[in-house]
């Protein structure tokens, strides 16, 4: 995800320099100012969606954002995993692949149709839902599991189910 960001963020900026050093009639105008109040929207609008964290309660599972929570209600969790490959070969349905976080709706033939909620994909944890998969990647995918097991001791966790 930091790599993304670091690129986006250069191409923002680096658009309206370009425009101004770049061109042969030095471009003064308000061309460039628009350029670089558009790119600063961008990445303002972009910051907000970033993760910060997930919080596990009695309500669920919220993923931390910059001003607000999402909130994933575990009610209906069937089991819960770590896997390191489980956003491999993902196609992008809806949404942001890392313009400071990793968020939105994907497919891909291990996990089919699901929502993420990410930063890192190697620390992806898969959360099987009666209607739904949700890929989540808290700093340590252990400890999470083993708070999530706690939360829901019904639920078998940690076990990835045979294709």
């Amino acid at each position: 995800m930091g790599a993304a960001t670091a690129l986006a963020t250069l191409v923002l900026f680096g658009m309206p320099v370009a425009m101004r050093y770049a061109s042969p009639e030095r471009e003064t105008g308000t061309v460039p100012l628009v350029f670089l109040a558009a790119g600063l929207a961008l990445i303002g609008i972009a910051a907000l969606f970033t993760i910060r964290g997930y919080r596990l309660d009695a309500a669920g599972l919220h993923v931390e954002r910059l001003l607000w929570a999402d909130r994933i209600a575990l009610d209906t969790l069937r089991g819960a995993w770590a896997d390191h490959q489980a956003t491999a070969k993902s196609l992008r349905l809806f949404g942001n692949s890392g313009f400071f976080c990793i968020a939105g709706l994907f497919s891909n033939r291990k996990l089919g149709r699901y929502r993420a909620f990410a930063t890192d994909p190697q620390r992806a944890v898969v959360l099987d839902l009666a209607t739904r998969k949700v890929v989540v990647t808290p700093d340590d995918p252990q400890a999470f599991l083993a708070a999530l097991r706690n939360r829901c001791p019904q639920v078998e966790i940690g076990v990835e189910p045979d294709a």
